[in-house]
């Protein structure tokens, strides 16, 4: 309550019409200050036995005293519509009336909860426990899963093994020179993929509405910043080696290579089809027109380890991020100081696409929703969104299965998320562009962790205090129309 220069204390409280019941709850305070307060309507709170003659303590003064105050309806204009906020206060309105006032967030505070590093932290007791690390395993499952349904896979080793055929090779020669042609060359895909599928999730993000896929423009960035086109062709020239009777790289040759990776039909690559164009780009280049020509296998080791690694756009940290960032024990504690709200956040903003049964997942459009109310839109890019969502998603293994759970975020990965949000919003404030060479500030990057949390937190507890709230009123209004 608050006292009032006359010694009088007030309350204000949003109240239902109907009967609403309420009670005082006298403590830490002498009897002969609480004694015969009254409210308004002329109800008097009874007496408090004084104890000690002193303060008493809460379990020694009994049960409260519950009283009664009947709200009547907002009166009616001559119009039929609601009396507007202001237009009456309690002396003008009908007998026993009171204003109702709007709650604010100033009204009631969030209270500032203790966060605590958890004690001997270690990954398998964090908030992160959950989250399926890209292992070995994982990854040498998703690969094979996309290799063996790509044309690469299928005629792995044929080109290759093709010049090596002579009439001196025996034919169990050939076939051992076959299969030897064909190892290397999954070797060296697969050396890759871990790269490749990084590239592919960035800019499809990045430069595709369609954020899981590459479309036409995004697979055209990717080759231009591989650097493997000639300099005329990456300056958006169109390159005379077109028109001339030497056949050299160039767009037309990039353009049929992804034209055939995408199938019949398709305008965009998926994963796999991602990794087939990669494959094919590398053989183009290095062994259909390389000087001097290489195998399919050394192709694939060139463009991974020359071009790929060295100029391709794709999250600066990778894995890392996580380690380097937010697997600790005090991001730990400000995420399980918030654990509990974050959880009712994450249930109001997923599920929309999710069959019955299946466990809650957050799809793109209900993060982006999430986002906006938080009012981050207007912080960080719409790109720095999308790159947040899909860096954070776990590797799934079979990305063609009919569910697309891999485009959808379960609650582990919707934390890496938020956190990965808090980091561009700490990148914007800082001015700095995202880098594997940045200098983190890392209490700074941990505060901003914590406001970014902190938000998603509030919006919950506002969110159900205001279900309480609508549930009250409909049982005022039941219990009224009971009477």
């Amino acid at each position: 309550m608050t006292r009032l220069p006359d010694g009088s204390y007030e309350i204000r409280r949003m109240a239902p019409p109907g009967t609403v019941a309420f009670a005082f709850s006298v403590a830490e305070k002498k009897t002969d200050e609480t004694a015969g307060f009254v409210v308004d309507g002329g109800h008097e709170v009874v007496d408090v036995e004084d104890v000690a003659g002193g303060i008493a303590p809460p379990e020694e003064l009994g049960l409260m005293e519950v009283n009664t105050l009947v709200v009547p309806p907002r009166p009616k204009g001559a119009d039929g519509a609601s009396v507007a906020d202001g237009a009456f206060d309690g002396a003008e309105g009908p007998p026993g009336s009171i204003r109702l006032l709007p709650r604010t967030m100033a009204d009631a505070p969030p209270v500032k909860k203790k966060k605590k590093a958890v004690a001997g932290w270690t990954l398998k007791n964090s908030v992160f426990a959950a989250y399926k690390s890209d292992t070995t395993k994982v990854l040498d499952a998703a690969f094979t899963s996309d290799f063996d349904r790509c044309r690469s896979g299928k005629n792995s080793g044929k080109a290759s093994f093709s010049k090596k055929s002579s009439s001196k090779m025996s034919t169990a020669d050939i076939a051992a020179a076959a299969a030897a042609d064909a190892a290397a060359f999954r070797a060296s895909v697969l050396s890759a993929y871990k790269l490749v599928k990084e590239c592919f999730r960035h800019y499809g993000a990045a430069y595709t509405d369609g954020i899981w896929t590459v479309g036409a423009n995004a697979f055209g960035q990717f080759v231009a910043d591989l650097g493997i086109l000639p300099e005329e062709e990456e300056e958006g020239e169109v390159s005379e080696s077109r028109h001339s009777a030497v056949k050299t790289f160039n767009r037309v040759e990039v353009d049929l290579i992804f034209v055939a990776a995408c199938g019949t039909g398709g305008k965009t690559l998926n994963r796999h089809q991602f990794l087939d164009a990669f494959v094919q780009l590398a053989i183009c280049r290095f062994v259909k027109f390389g000087t001097p020509r290489r195998g399919q296998a050394e192709a694939v080791k060139e463009l991974t380890a020359e071009h790929a690694a060295k100029n391709a756009e794709r999250d600066p940290y990778g894995r890392n991020f996580k380690e380097k960032f937010l697997h600790n024990s005090t991001v730990d504690g400000i995420i399980r100081a918030e654990k509990e709200d974050l959880l009712v956040a994450f249930k109001m903003h997923s599920g929309r696409d999710d069959m019955p049964g299946e466990a809650r997942t957050m799809s793109m459009p209900e993060y982006m929703e999430l986002l906006t109310a938080l009012n981050l839109d207007g912080v960080i890019t719409e790109r720095s969104m999308k790159l947040s969502f899909v860096r954070a998603k776990e590797t799934t293994v079979d990305e063609t299965e009919a569910r697309s759970r891999h485009k959808k975020l379960n609650f582990v990965e919707f934390l890496e998320a938020m956190g990965r949000v808090a980091f561009a919003v700490y990148c914007v404030e800082k001015d700095e562009r995202e880098t594997v060479g940045m200098v983190v500030d890392l209490p700074e990057l941990n505060a901003s962790l914590e406001t970014v949390f902190g938000k998603i937190a509030r919006r919950a507890r506002v969110a159900k205090n205001k279900k309480k709230m609508v549930a009250a009123a409909k049982n005022a209004v039941a219990a009224e129309e009971g009477n």
